[in-house]
């Protein structure tokens, strides 16, 4: 790939759902921009709240937004609406209760092709509810990565957690539950390497679609460039964000969870196939935390009794993938109170962690990760 005249030009995608308060100040951020060669693609996916008729006027007066309005789908089914209409050379993404710094297209675009990369990193800043603002440069080593690099230090951190961690965890280690943020909205990618390899949003799993695509580009890229420059402010002002305002349900996020592990492994399966190192273990901790999740979610749940979520919860944890990692962990610190759920599962008692669960539940107690 030869290196372009630096003015290609970049498609934004905006999935727009009940998000009218934010979007005036989204709007701001992207007309301030120092690149100003750009396409913003809104897709207004069902919104009731006036959104939709916001963004036709902001099309209205700046051509470069461009707005497509179409029944909810979520937003897996928003954003590859908008790849669907995407015309530029580089892809992008946002989310609009939040914004951007005024150089953001300019540097990651500069990022992305001056490394010959298929995929850039960049950091961002995160705005609490509270005022509270937090720089974060991406914590795993900066640099420019060869595919086979890419999937041993950049995937690890943000697939999931493996064994290593959920011991660290269960030990009291600082940090050992970290993992790198995977948001589509601290990238830009190559538009014809995208479809070429044909990655796309998953529709069908309504909980963790932007870890997905992003696994999945790091494990099919050649060259990823992780920068140093933090370029787009994520802001946590309200319960209800632009992603999470879809609204996940108890049994949405079993599905979910299901549907997560199956496309997990099958990425694996295509990364041993090119004779990289199995990536299971880099998420199996996940795998396993995730049971642990879903009895503390299920215990409290108003929806329905805990017989009735001990059943469902089989559907999960009696894949053969989640069996295999409830055998396999061994907890470092068998006698530590984290431990002992883990030991429980191990030994099939079940109703033990419904009923600790559920008394915990009444107290207000959330399983904190």
């Amino acid at each position: 790939m030869m290196v372009s005249k630096m003015n290609e030009l970049i498609s934004l995608i905006v999935p727009v759902y009940n998000v009218n308060d934010y979007l005036n100040c989204f709007f701001e951020s992207i007309q301030s921009q120092s690149h100003s060669n750009f396409e913003i693609i809104l897709v207004d996916d069902g919104s009731t709240d006036g959104s939709g008729e916001t963004c036709d006027h902001m099309a209205d007066k700046d051509n470069r937004f461009r707005v497509i309005h179409q029944k909810n789908a979520g937003i897996s089914g928003a954003r590859n609406t908008g790849l669907n209409h995407a015309r530029g050379q580089v892809i992008m993404f946002g989310d609009p209760d939040d914004y951007l710094e005024s150089d953001l297209m300019e540097k990651a675009y500069a990022g992305l092709r001056k490394a010959n990369a298929q995929v850039v990193f960049f950091g961002y800043y995160f705005e609490g509810p509270n005022g509270e603002r937090e720089k974060r440069i991406p914590k795993y080593p900066l640099g420019i990565y060869s595919n086979s690099d890419a999937v041993e230090k950049l995937l690890p951190k943000v697939i999931g957690l493996g064994f290593y961690d959920l011991n660290g965890w269960i030990c009291g280690r600082a940090d050992a539950l970290y993992v790198e943020n995977p948001a589509v909205w601290r990238m830009a990618v190559d538009a014809a390497w995208l479809k070429e390899t044909g990655i796309r949003f998953y529709e069908d799993v309504p909980i963790g679609e932007d870890t997905l695509f992003t696994s999945e580009c790091i494990c099919r890229a050649q060259i990823i460039h992780v920068t140093e420059d933090v370029l787009y402010h994520y802001v946590m002002q309200r319960p209800d964000g632009a992603t999470v305002s879809y609204g996940q349900s108890a049994e949405r996020k079993l599905n979910g969870k299901i549907t997560l592990l199956r496309h997990r492994e099958e990425l694996r399966k295509e990364v041993i196939q090119r004779g990289l190192p199995d990536i299971r273990r880099y998420y199996e901790g996940t795998t396993l935390m995730s049971v642990m999740e879903l009895i503390f979610l299920f215990a409290g749940s108003t929806e329905g009794s805990v017989g009735e979520w001990r059943v469902k919860l089989s559907s999960y944890k009696n894949m053969p993938e989640v069996q295999r990692v409830i055998r396999d962990f061994s907890p470092e610190k068998k006698l530590k109170p984290k431990a002992l759920p883990f030991l429980f599962l191990k030994w099939g008692w079940d109703g033990v962690l419904f009923a600790g669960a559920k008394v915990l539940s009444k107290t207000g107690y959330h399983l904190n990760r």
